[in-house]
């Protein structure tokens, strides 16, 4: 049947067309630009902040939000000095127990030994698979190069330590009596099992020095705030964890350093936290924090690249306890 014949389904036909055809157009010209547009503020933070509005975090306890005062144009510093890994220098827990040692234990997520990744891009010494941006390990490598170089240039008696493994450390656990650490341990294994499996993302923001002990500045990657408030939910679980099990935790998290991925460390005289008065790294805070604030504002919260990073594995304690140093 042909127009010429039937000029009622001539124009059918033809409404048919144009239907189909706006069809079409709204799929092709409204849809998926709009979805387009959709992926990509999923998937880039930068985007999302320029279009819309984030509110503010909220912590929602006031006991697991962090207590450190900020100080302004210069490193940071917890309250508890000389701190290593979230540890005081001494316990008030050994009092009574002048002669025994105390032990100290982290939990971490490993990314890789920074020395290793050009041959084994996936790979760590425990053989676990990670997932670690390219952007990330380049950016890590170039950040240490800076400071080194510049903090050696300006400070002739600094020395610098490099950091031999990527990571970021959910748990410090400090002022342990040695038969509390295989229950420790147990206690982190068990832990991971029950929260598998391990999905979130983090972002990280800023660069900031931290004095750590008298004669020694940390230097670390800050996570941003969504991140802090992710990771403080994880560490308060574990946490109670250790108080129900009876493991007292000395120093909680909230009186450390925000969570980070360790960047290196400077430090004088033999780095020990035991120098002389000429050790005394104060004097050159200022300079360190001039070294250090221009390489994170170039890098802002560019670290692992445009997007968030993408973390799945396990975290892992360390194969065993350390005494304090």
């Amino acid at each position: 049947m042909s127009c010429r014949t039937s000029l009622s389904v001539c124009l059918f036909r033809i409404r048919l067309l144009v239907m189909s055809n706006r069809r079409r157009i709204l799929i092709g010209g409204i849809l998926l630009p709009l979805l387009l547009f959709l992926y990509l503020v999923r998937k880039n933070d930068s985007i999302r902040t320029t279009f819309f509005k984030t509110a503010p975090i909220e912590w929602k306890d006031e006991r697991w939000m962090p207590r450190n005062q900020a100080y302004p144009q210069t490193c940071q510093q917890t309250a508890i000095l000389p701190f290593r890994v979230g540890c005081p220098m001494q316990c008030q827990r050994a009092r009574g127990h002048t002669k025994e040692t105390m032990y100290r234990m982290s939990m971490d997520w490993s990314f890789g030994q920074p020395k290793h990744f050009d041959h084994l891009p996936t790979y760590y010494n425990k053989g676990k698979n990670y997932e670690c941006p390219q952007t990330l390990i380049d950016n890590f490598i170039n950040a240490s190069d800076t400071i080194a170089a510049q903090a050696s240039a300006r400070i002739p008696t600094i020395r610098v330590k490099r950091q031999q493994r990527l990571h970021m450390s959910l748990m410090y656990m400090c002022c342990l009596f040695q038969n509390e650490t295989d229950h420790a341990r147990e206690i982190y294994y068990d832990w991971v099992v029950e929260n598998r499996p391990f999905d979130f993302t983090a972002r990280f923001n800023k660069l900031e020095c931290w004095k750590e002990r008298t004669n020694s500045v940390t230097n670390i990657i800050v996570a941003d705030e969504t991140t802090q408030v992710t990771m403080m939910g994880l560490y308060r679980n574990l946490h109670e964890r250790f108080e129900r099990e009876g493991i007292p935790v000395e120093v909680p998290r909230t009186d450390q350093m925000p969570f980070h991925i360790t960047l290196l460390g400077l430090h004088l005289g033999d780095g020990s936290g035991n120098g002389t008065p000429e050790d005394d790294i104060d004097p050159y805070l200022g300079d360190i924090y001039s070294i250090v604030a221009p390489v994170s504002s170039r890098m802002g919260d560019q670290w692992a690249g445009p997007g968030r990073m993408h973390i799945t594995h396990d975290p892992r304690p360390a194969s065993k306890a350390a005494a304090h140093a």
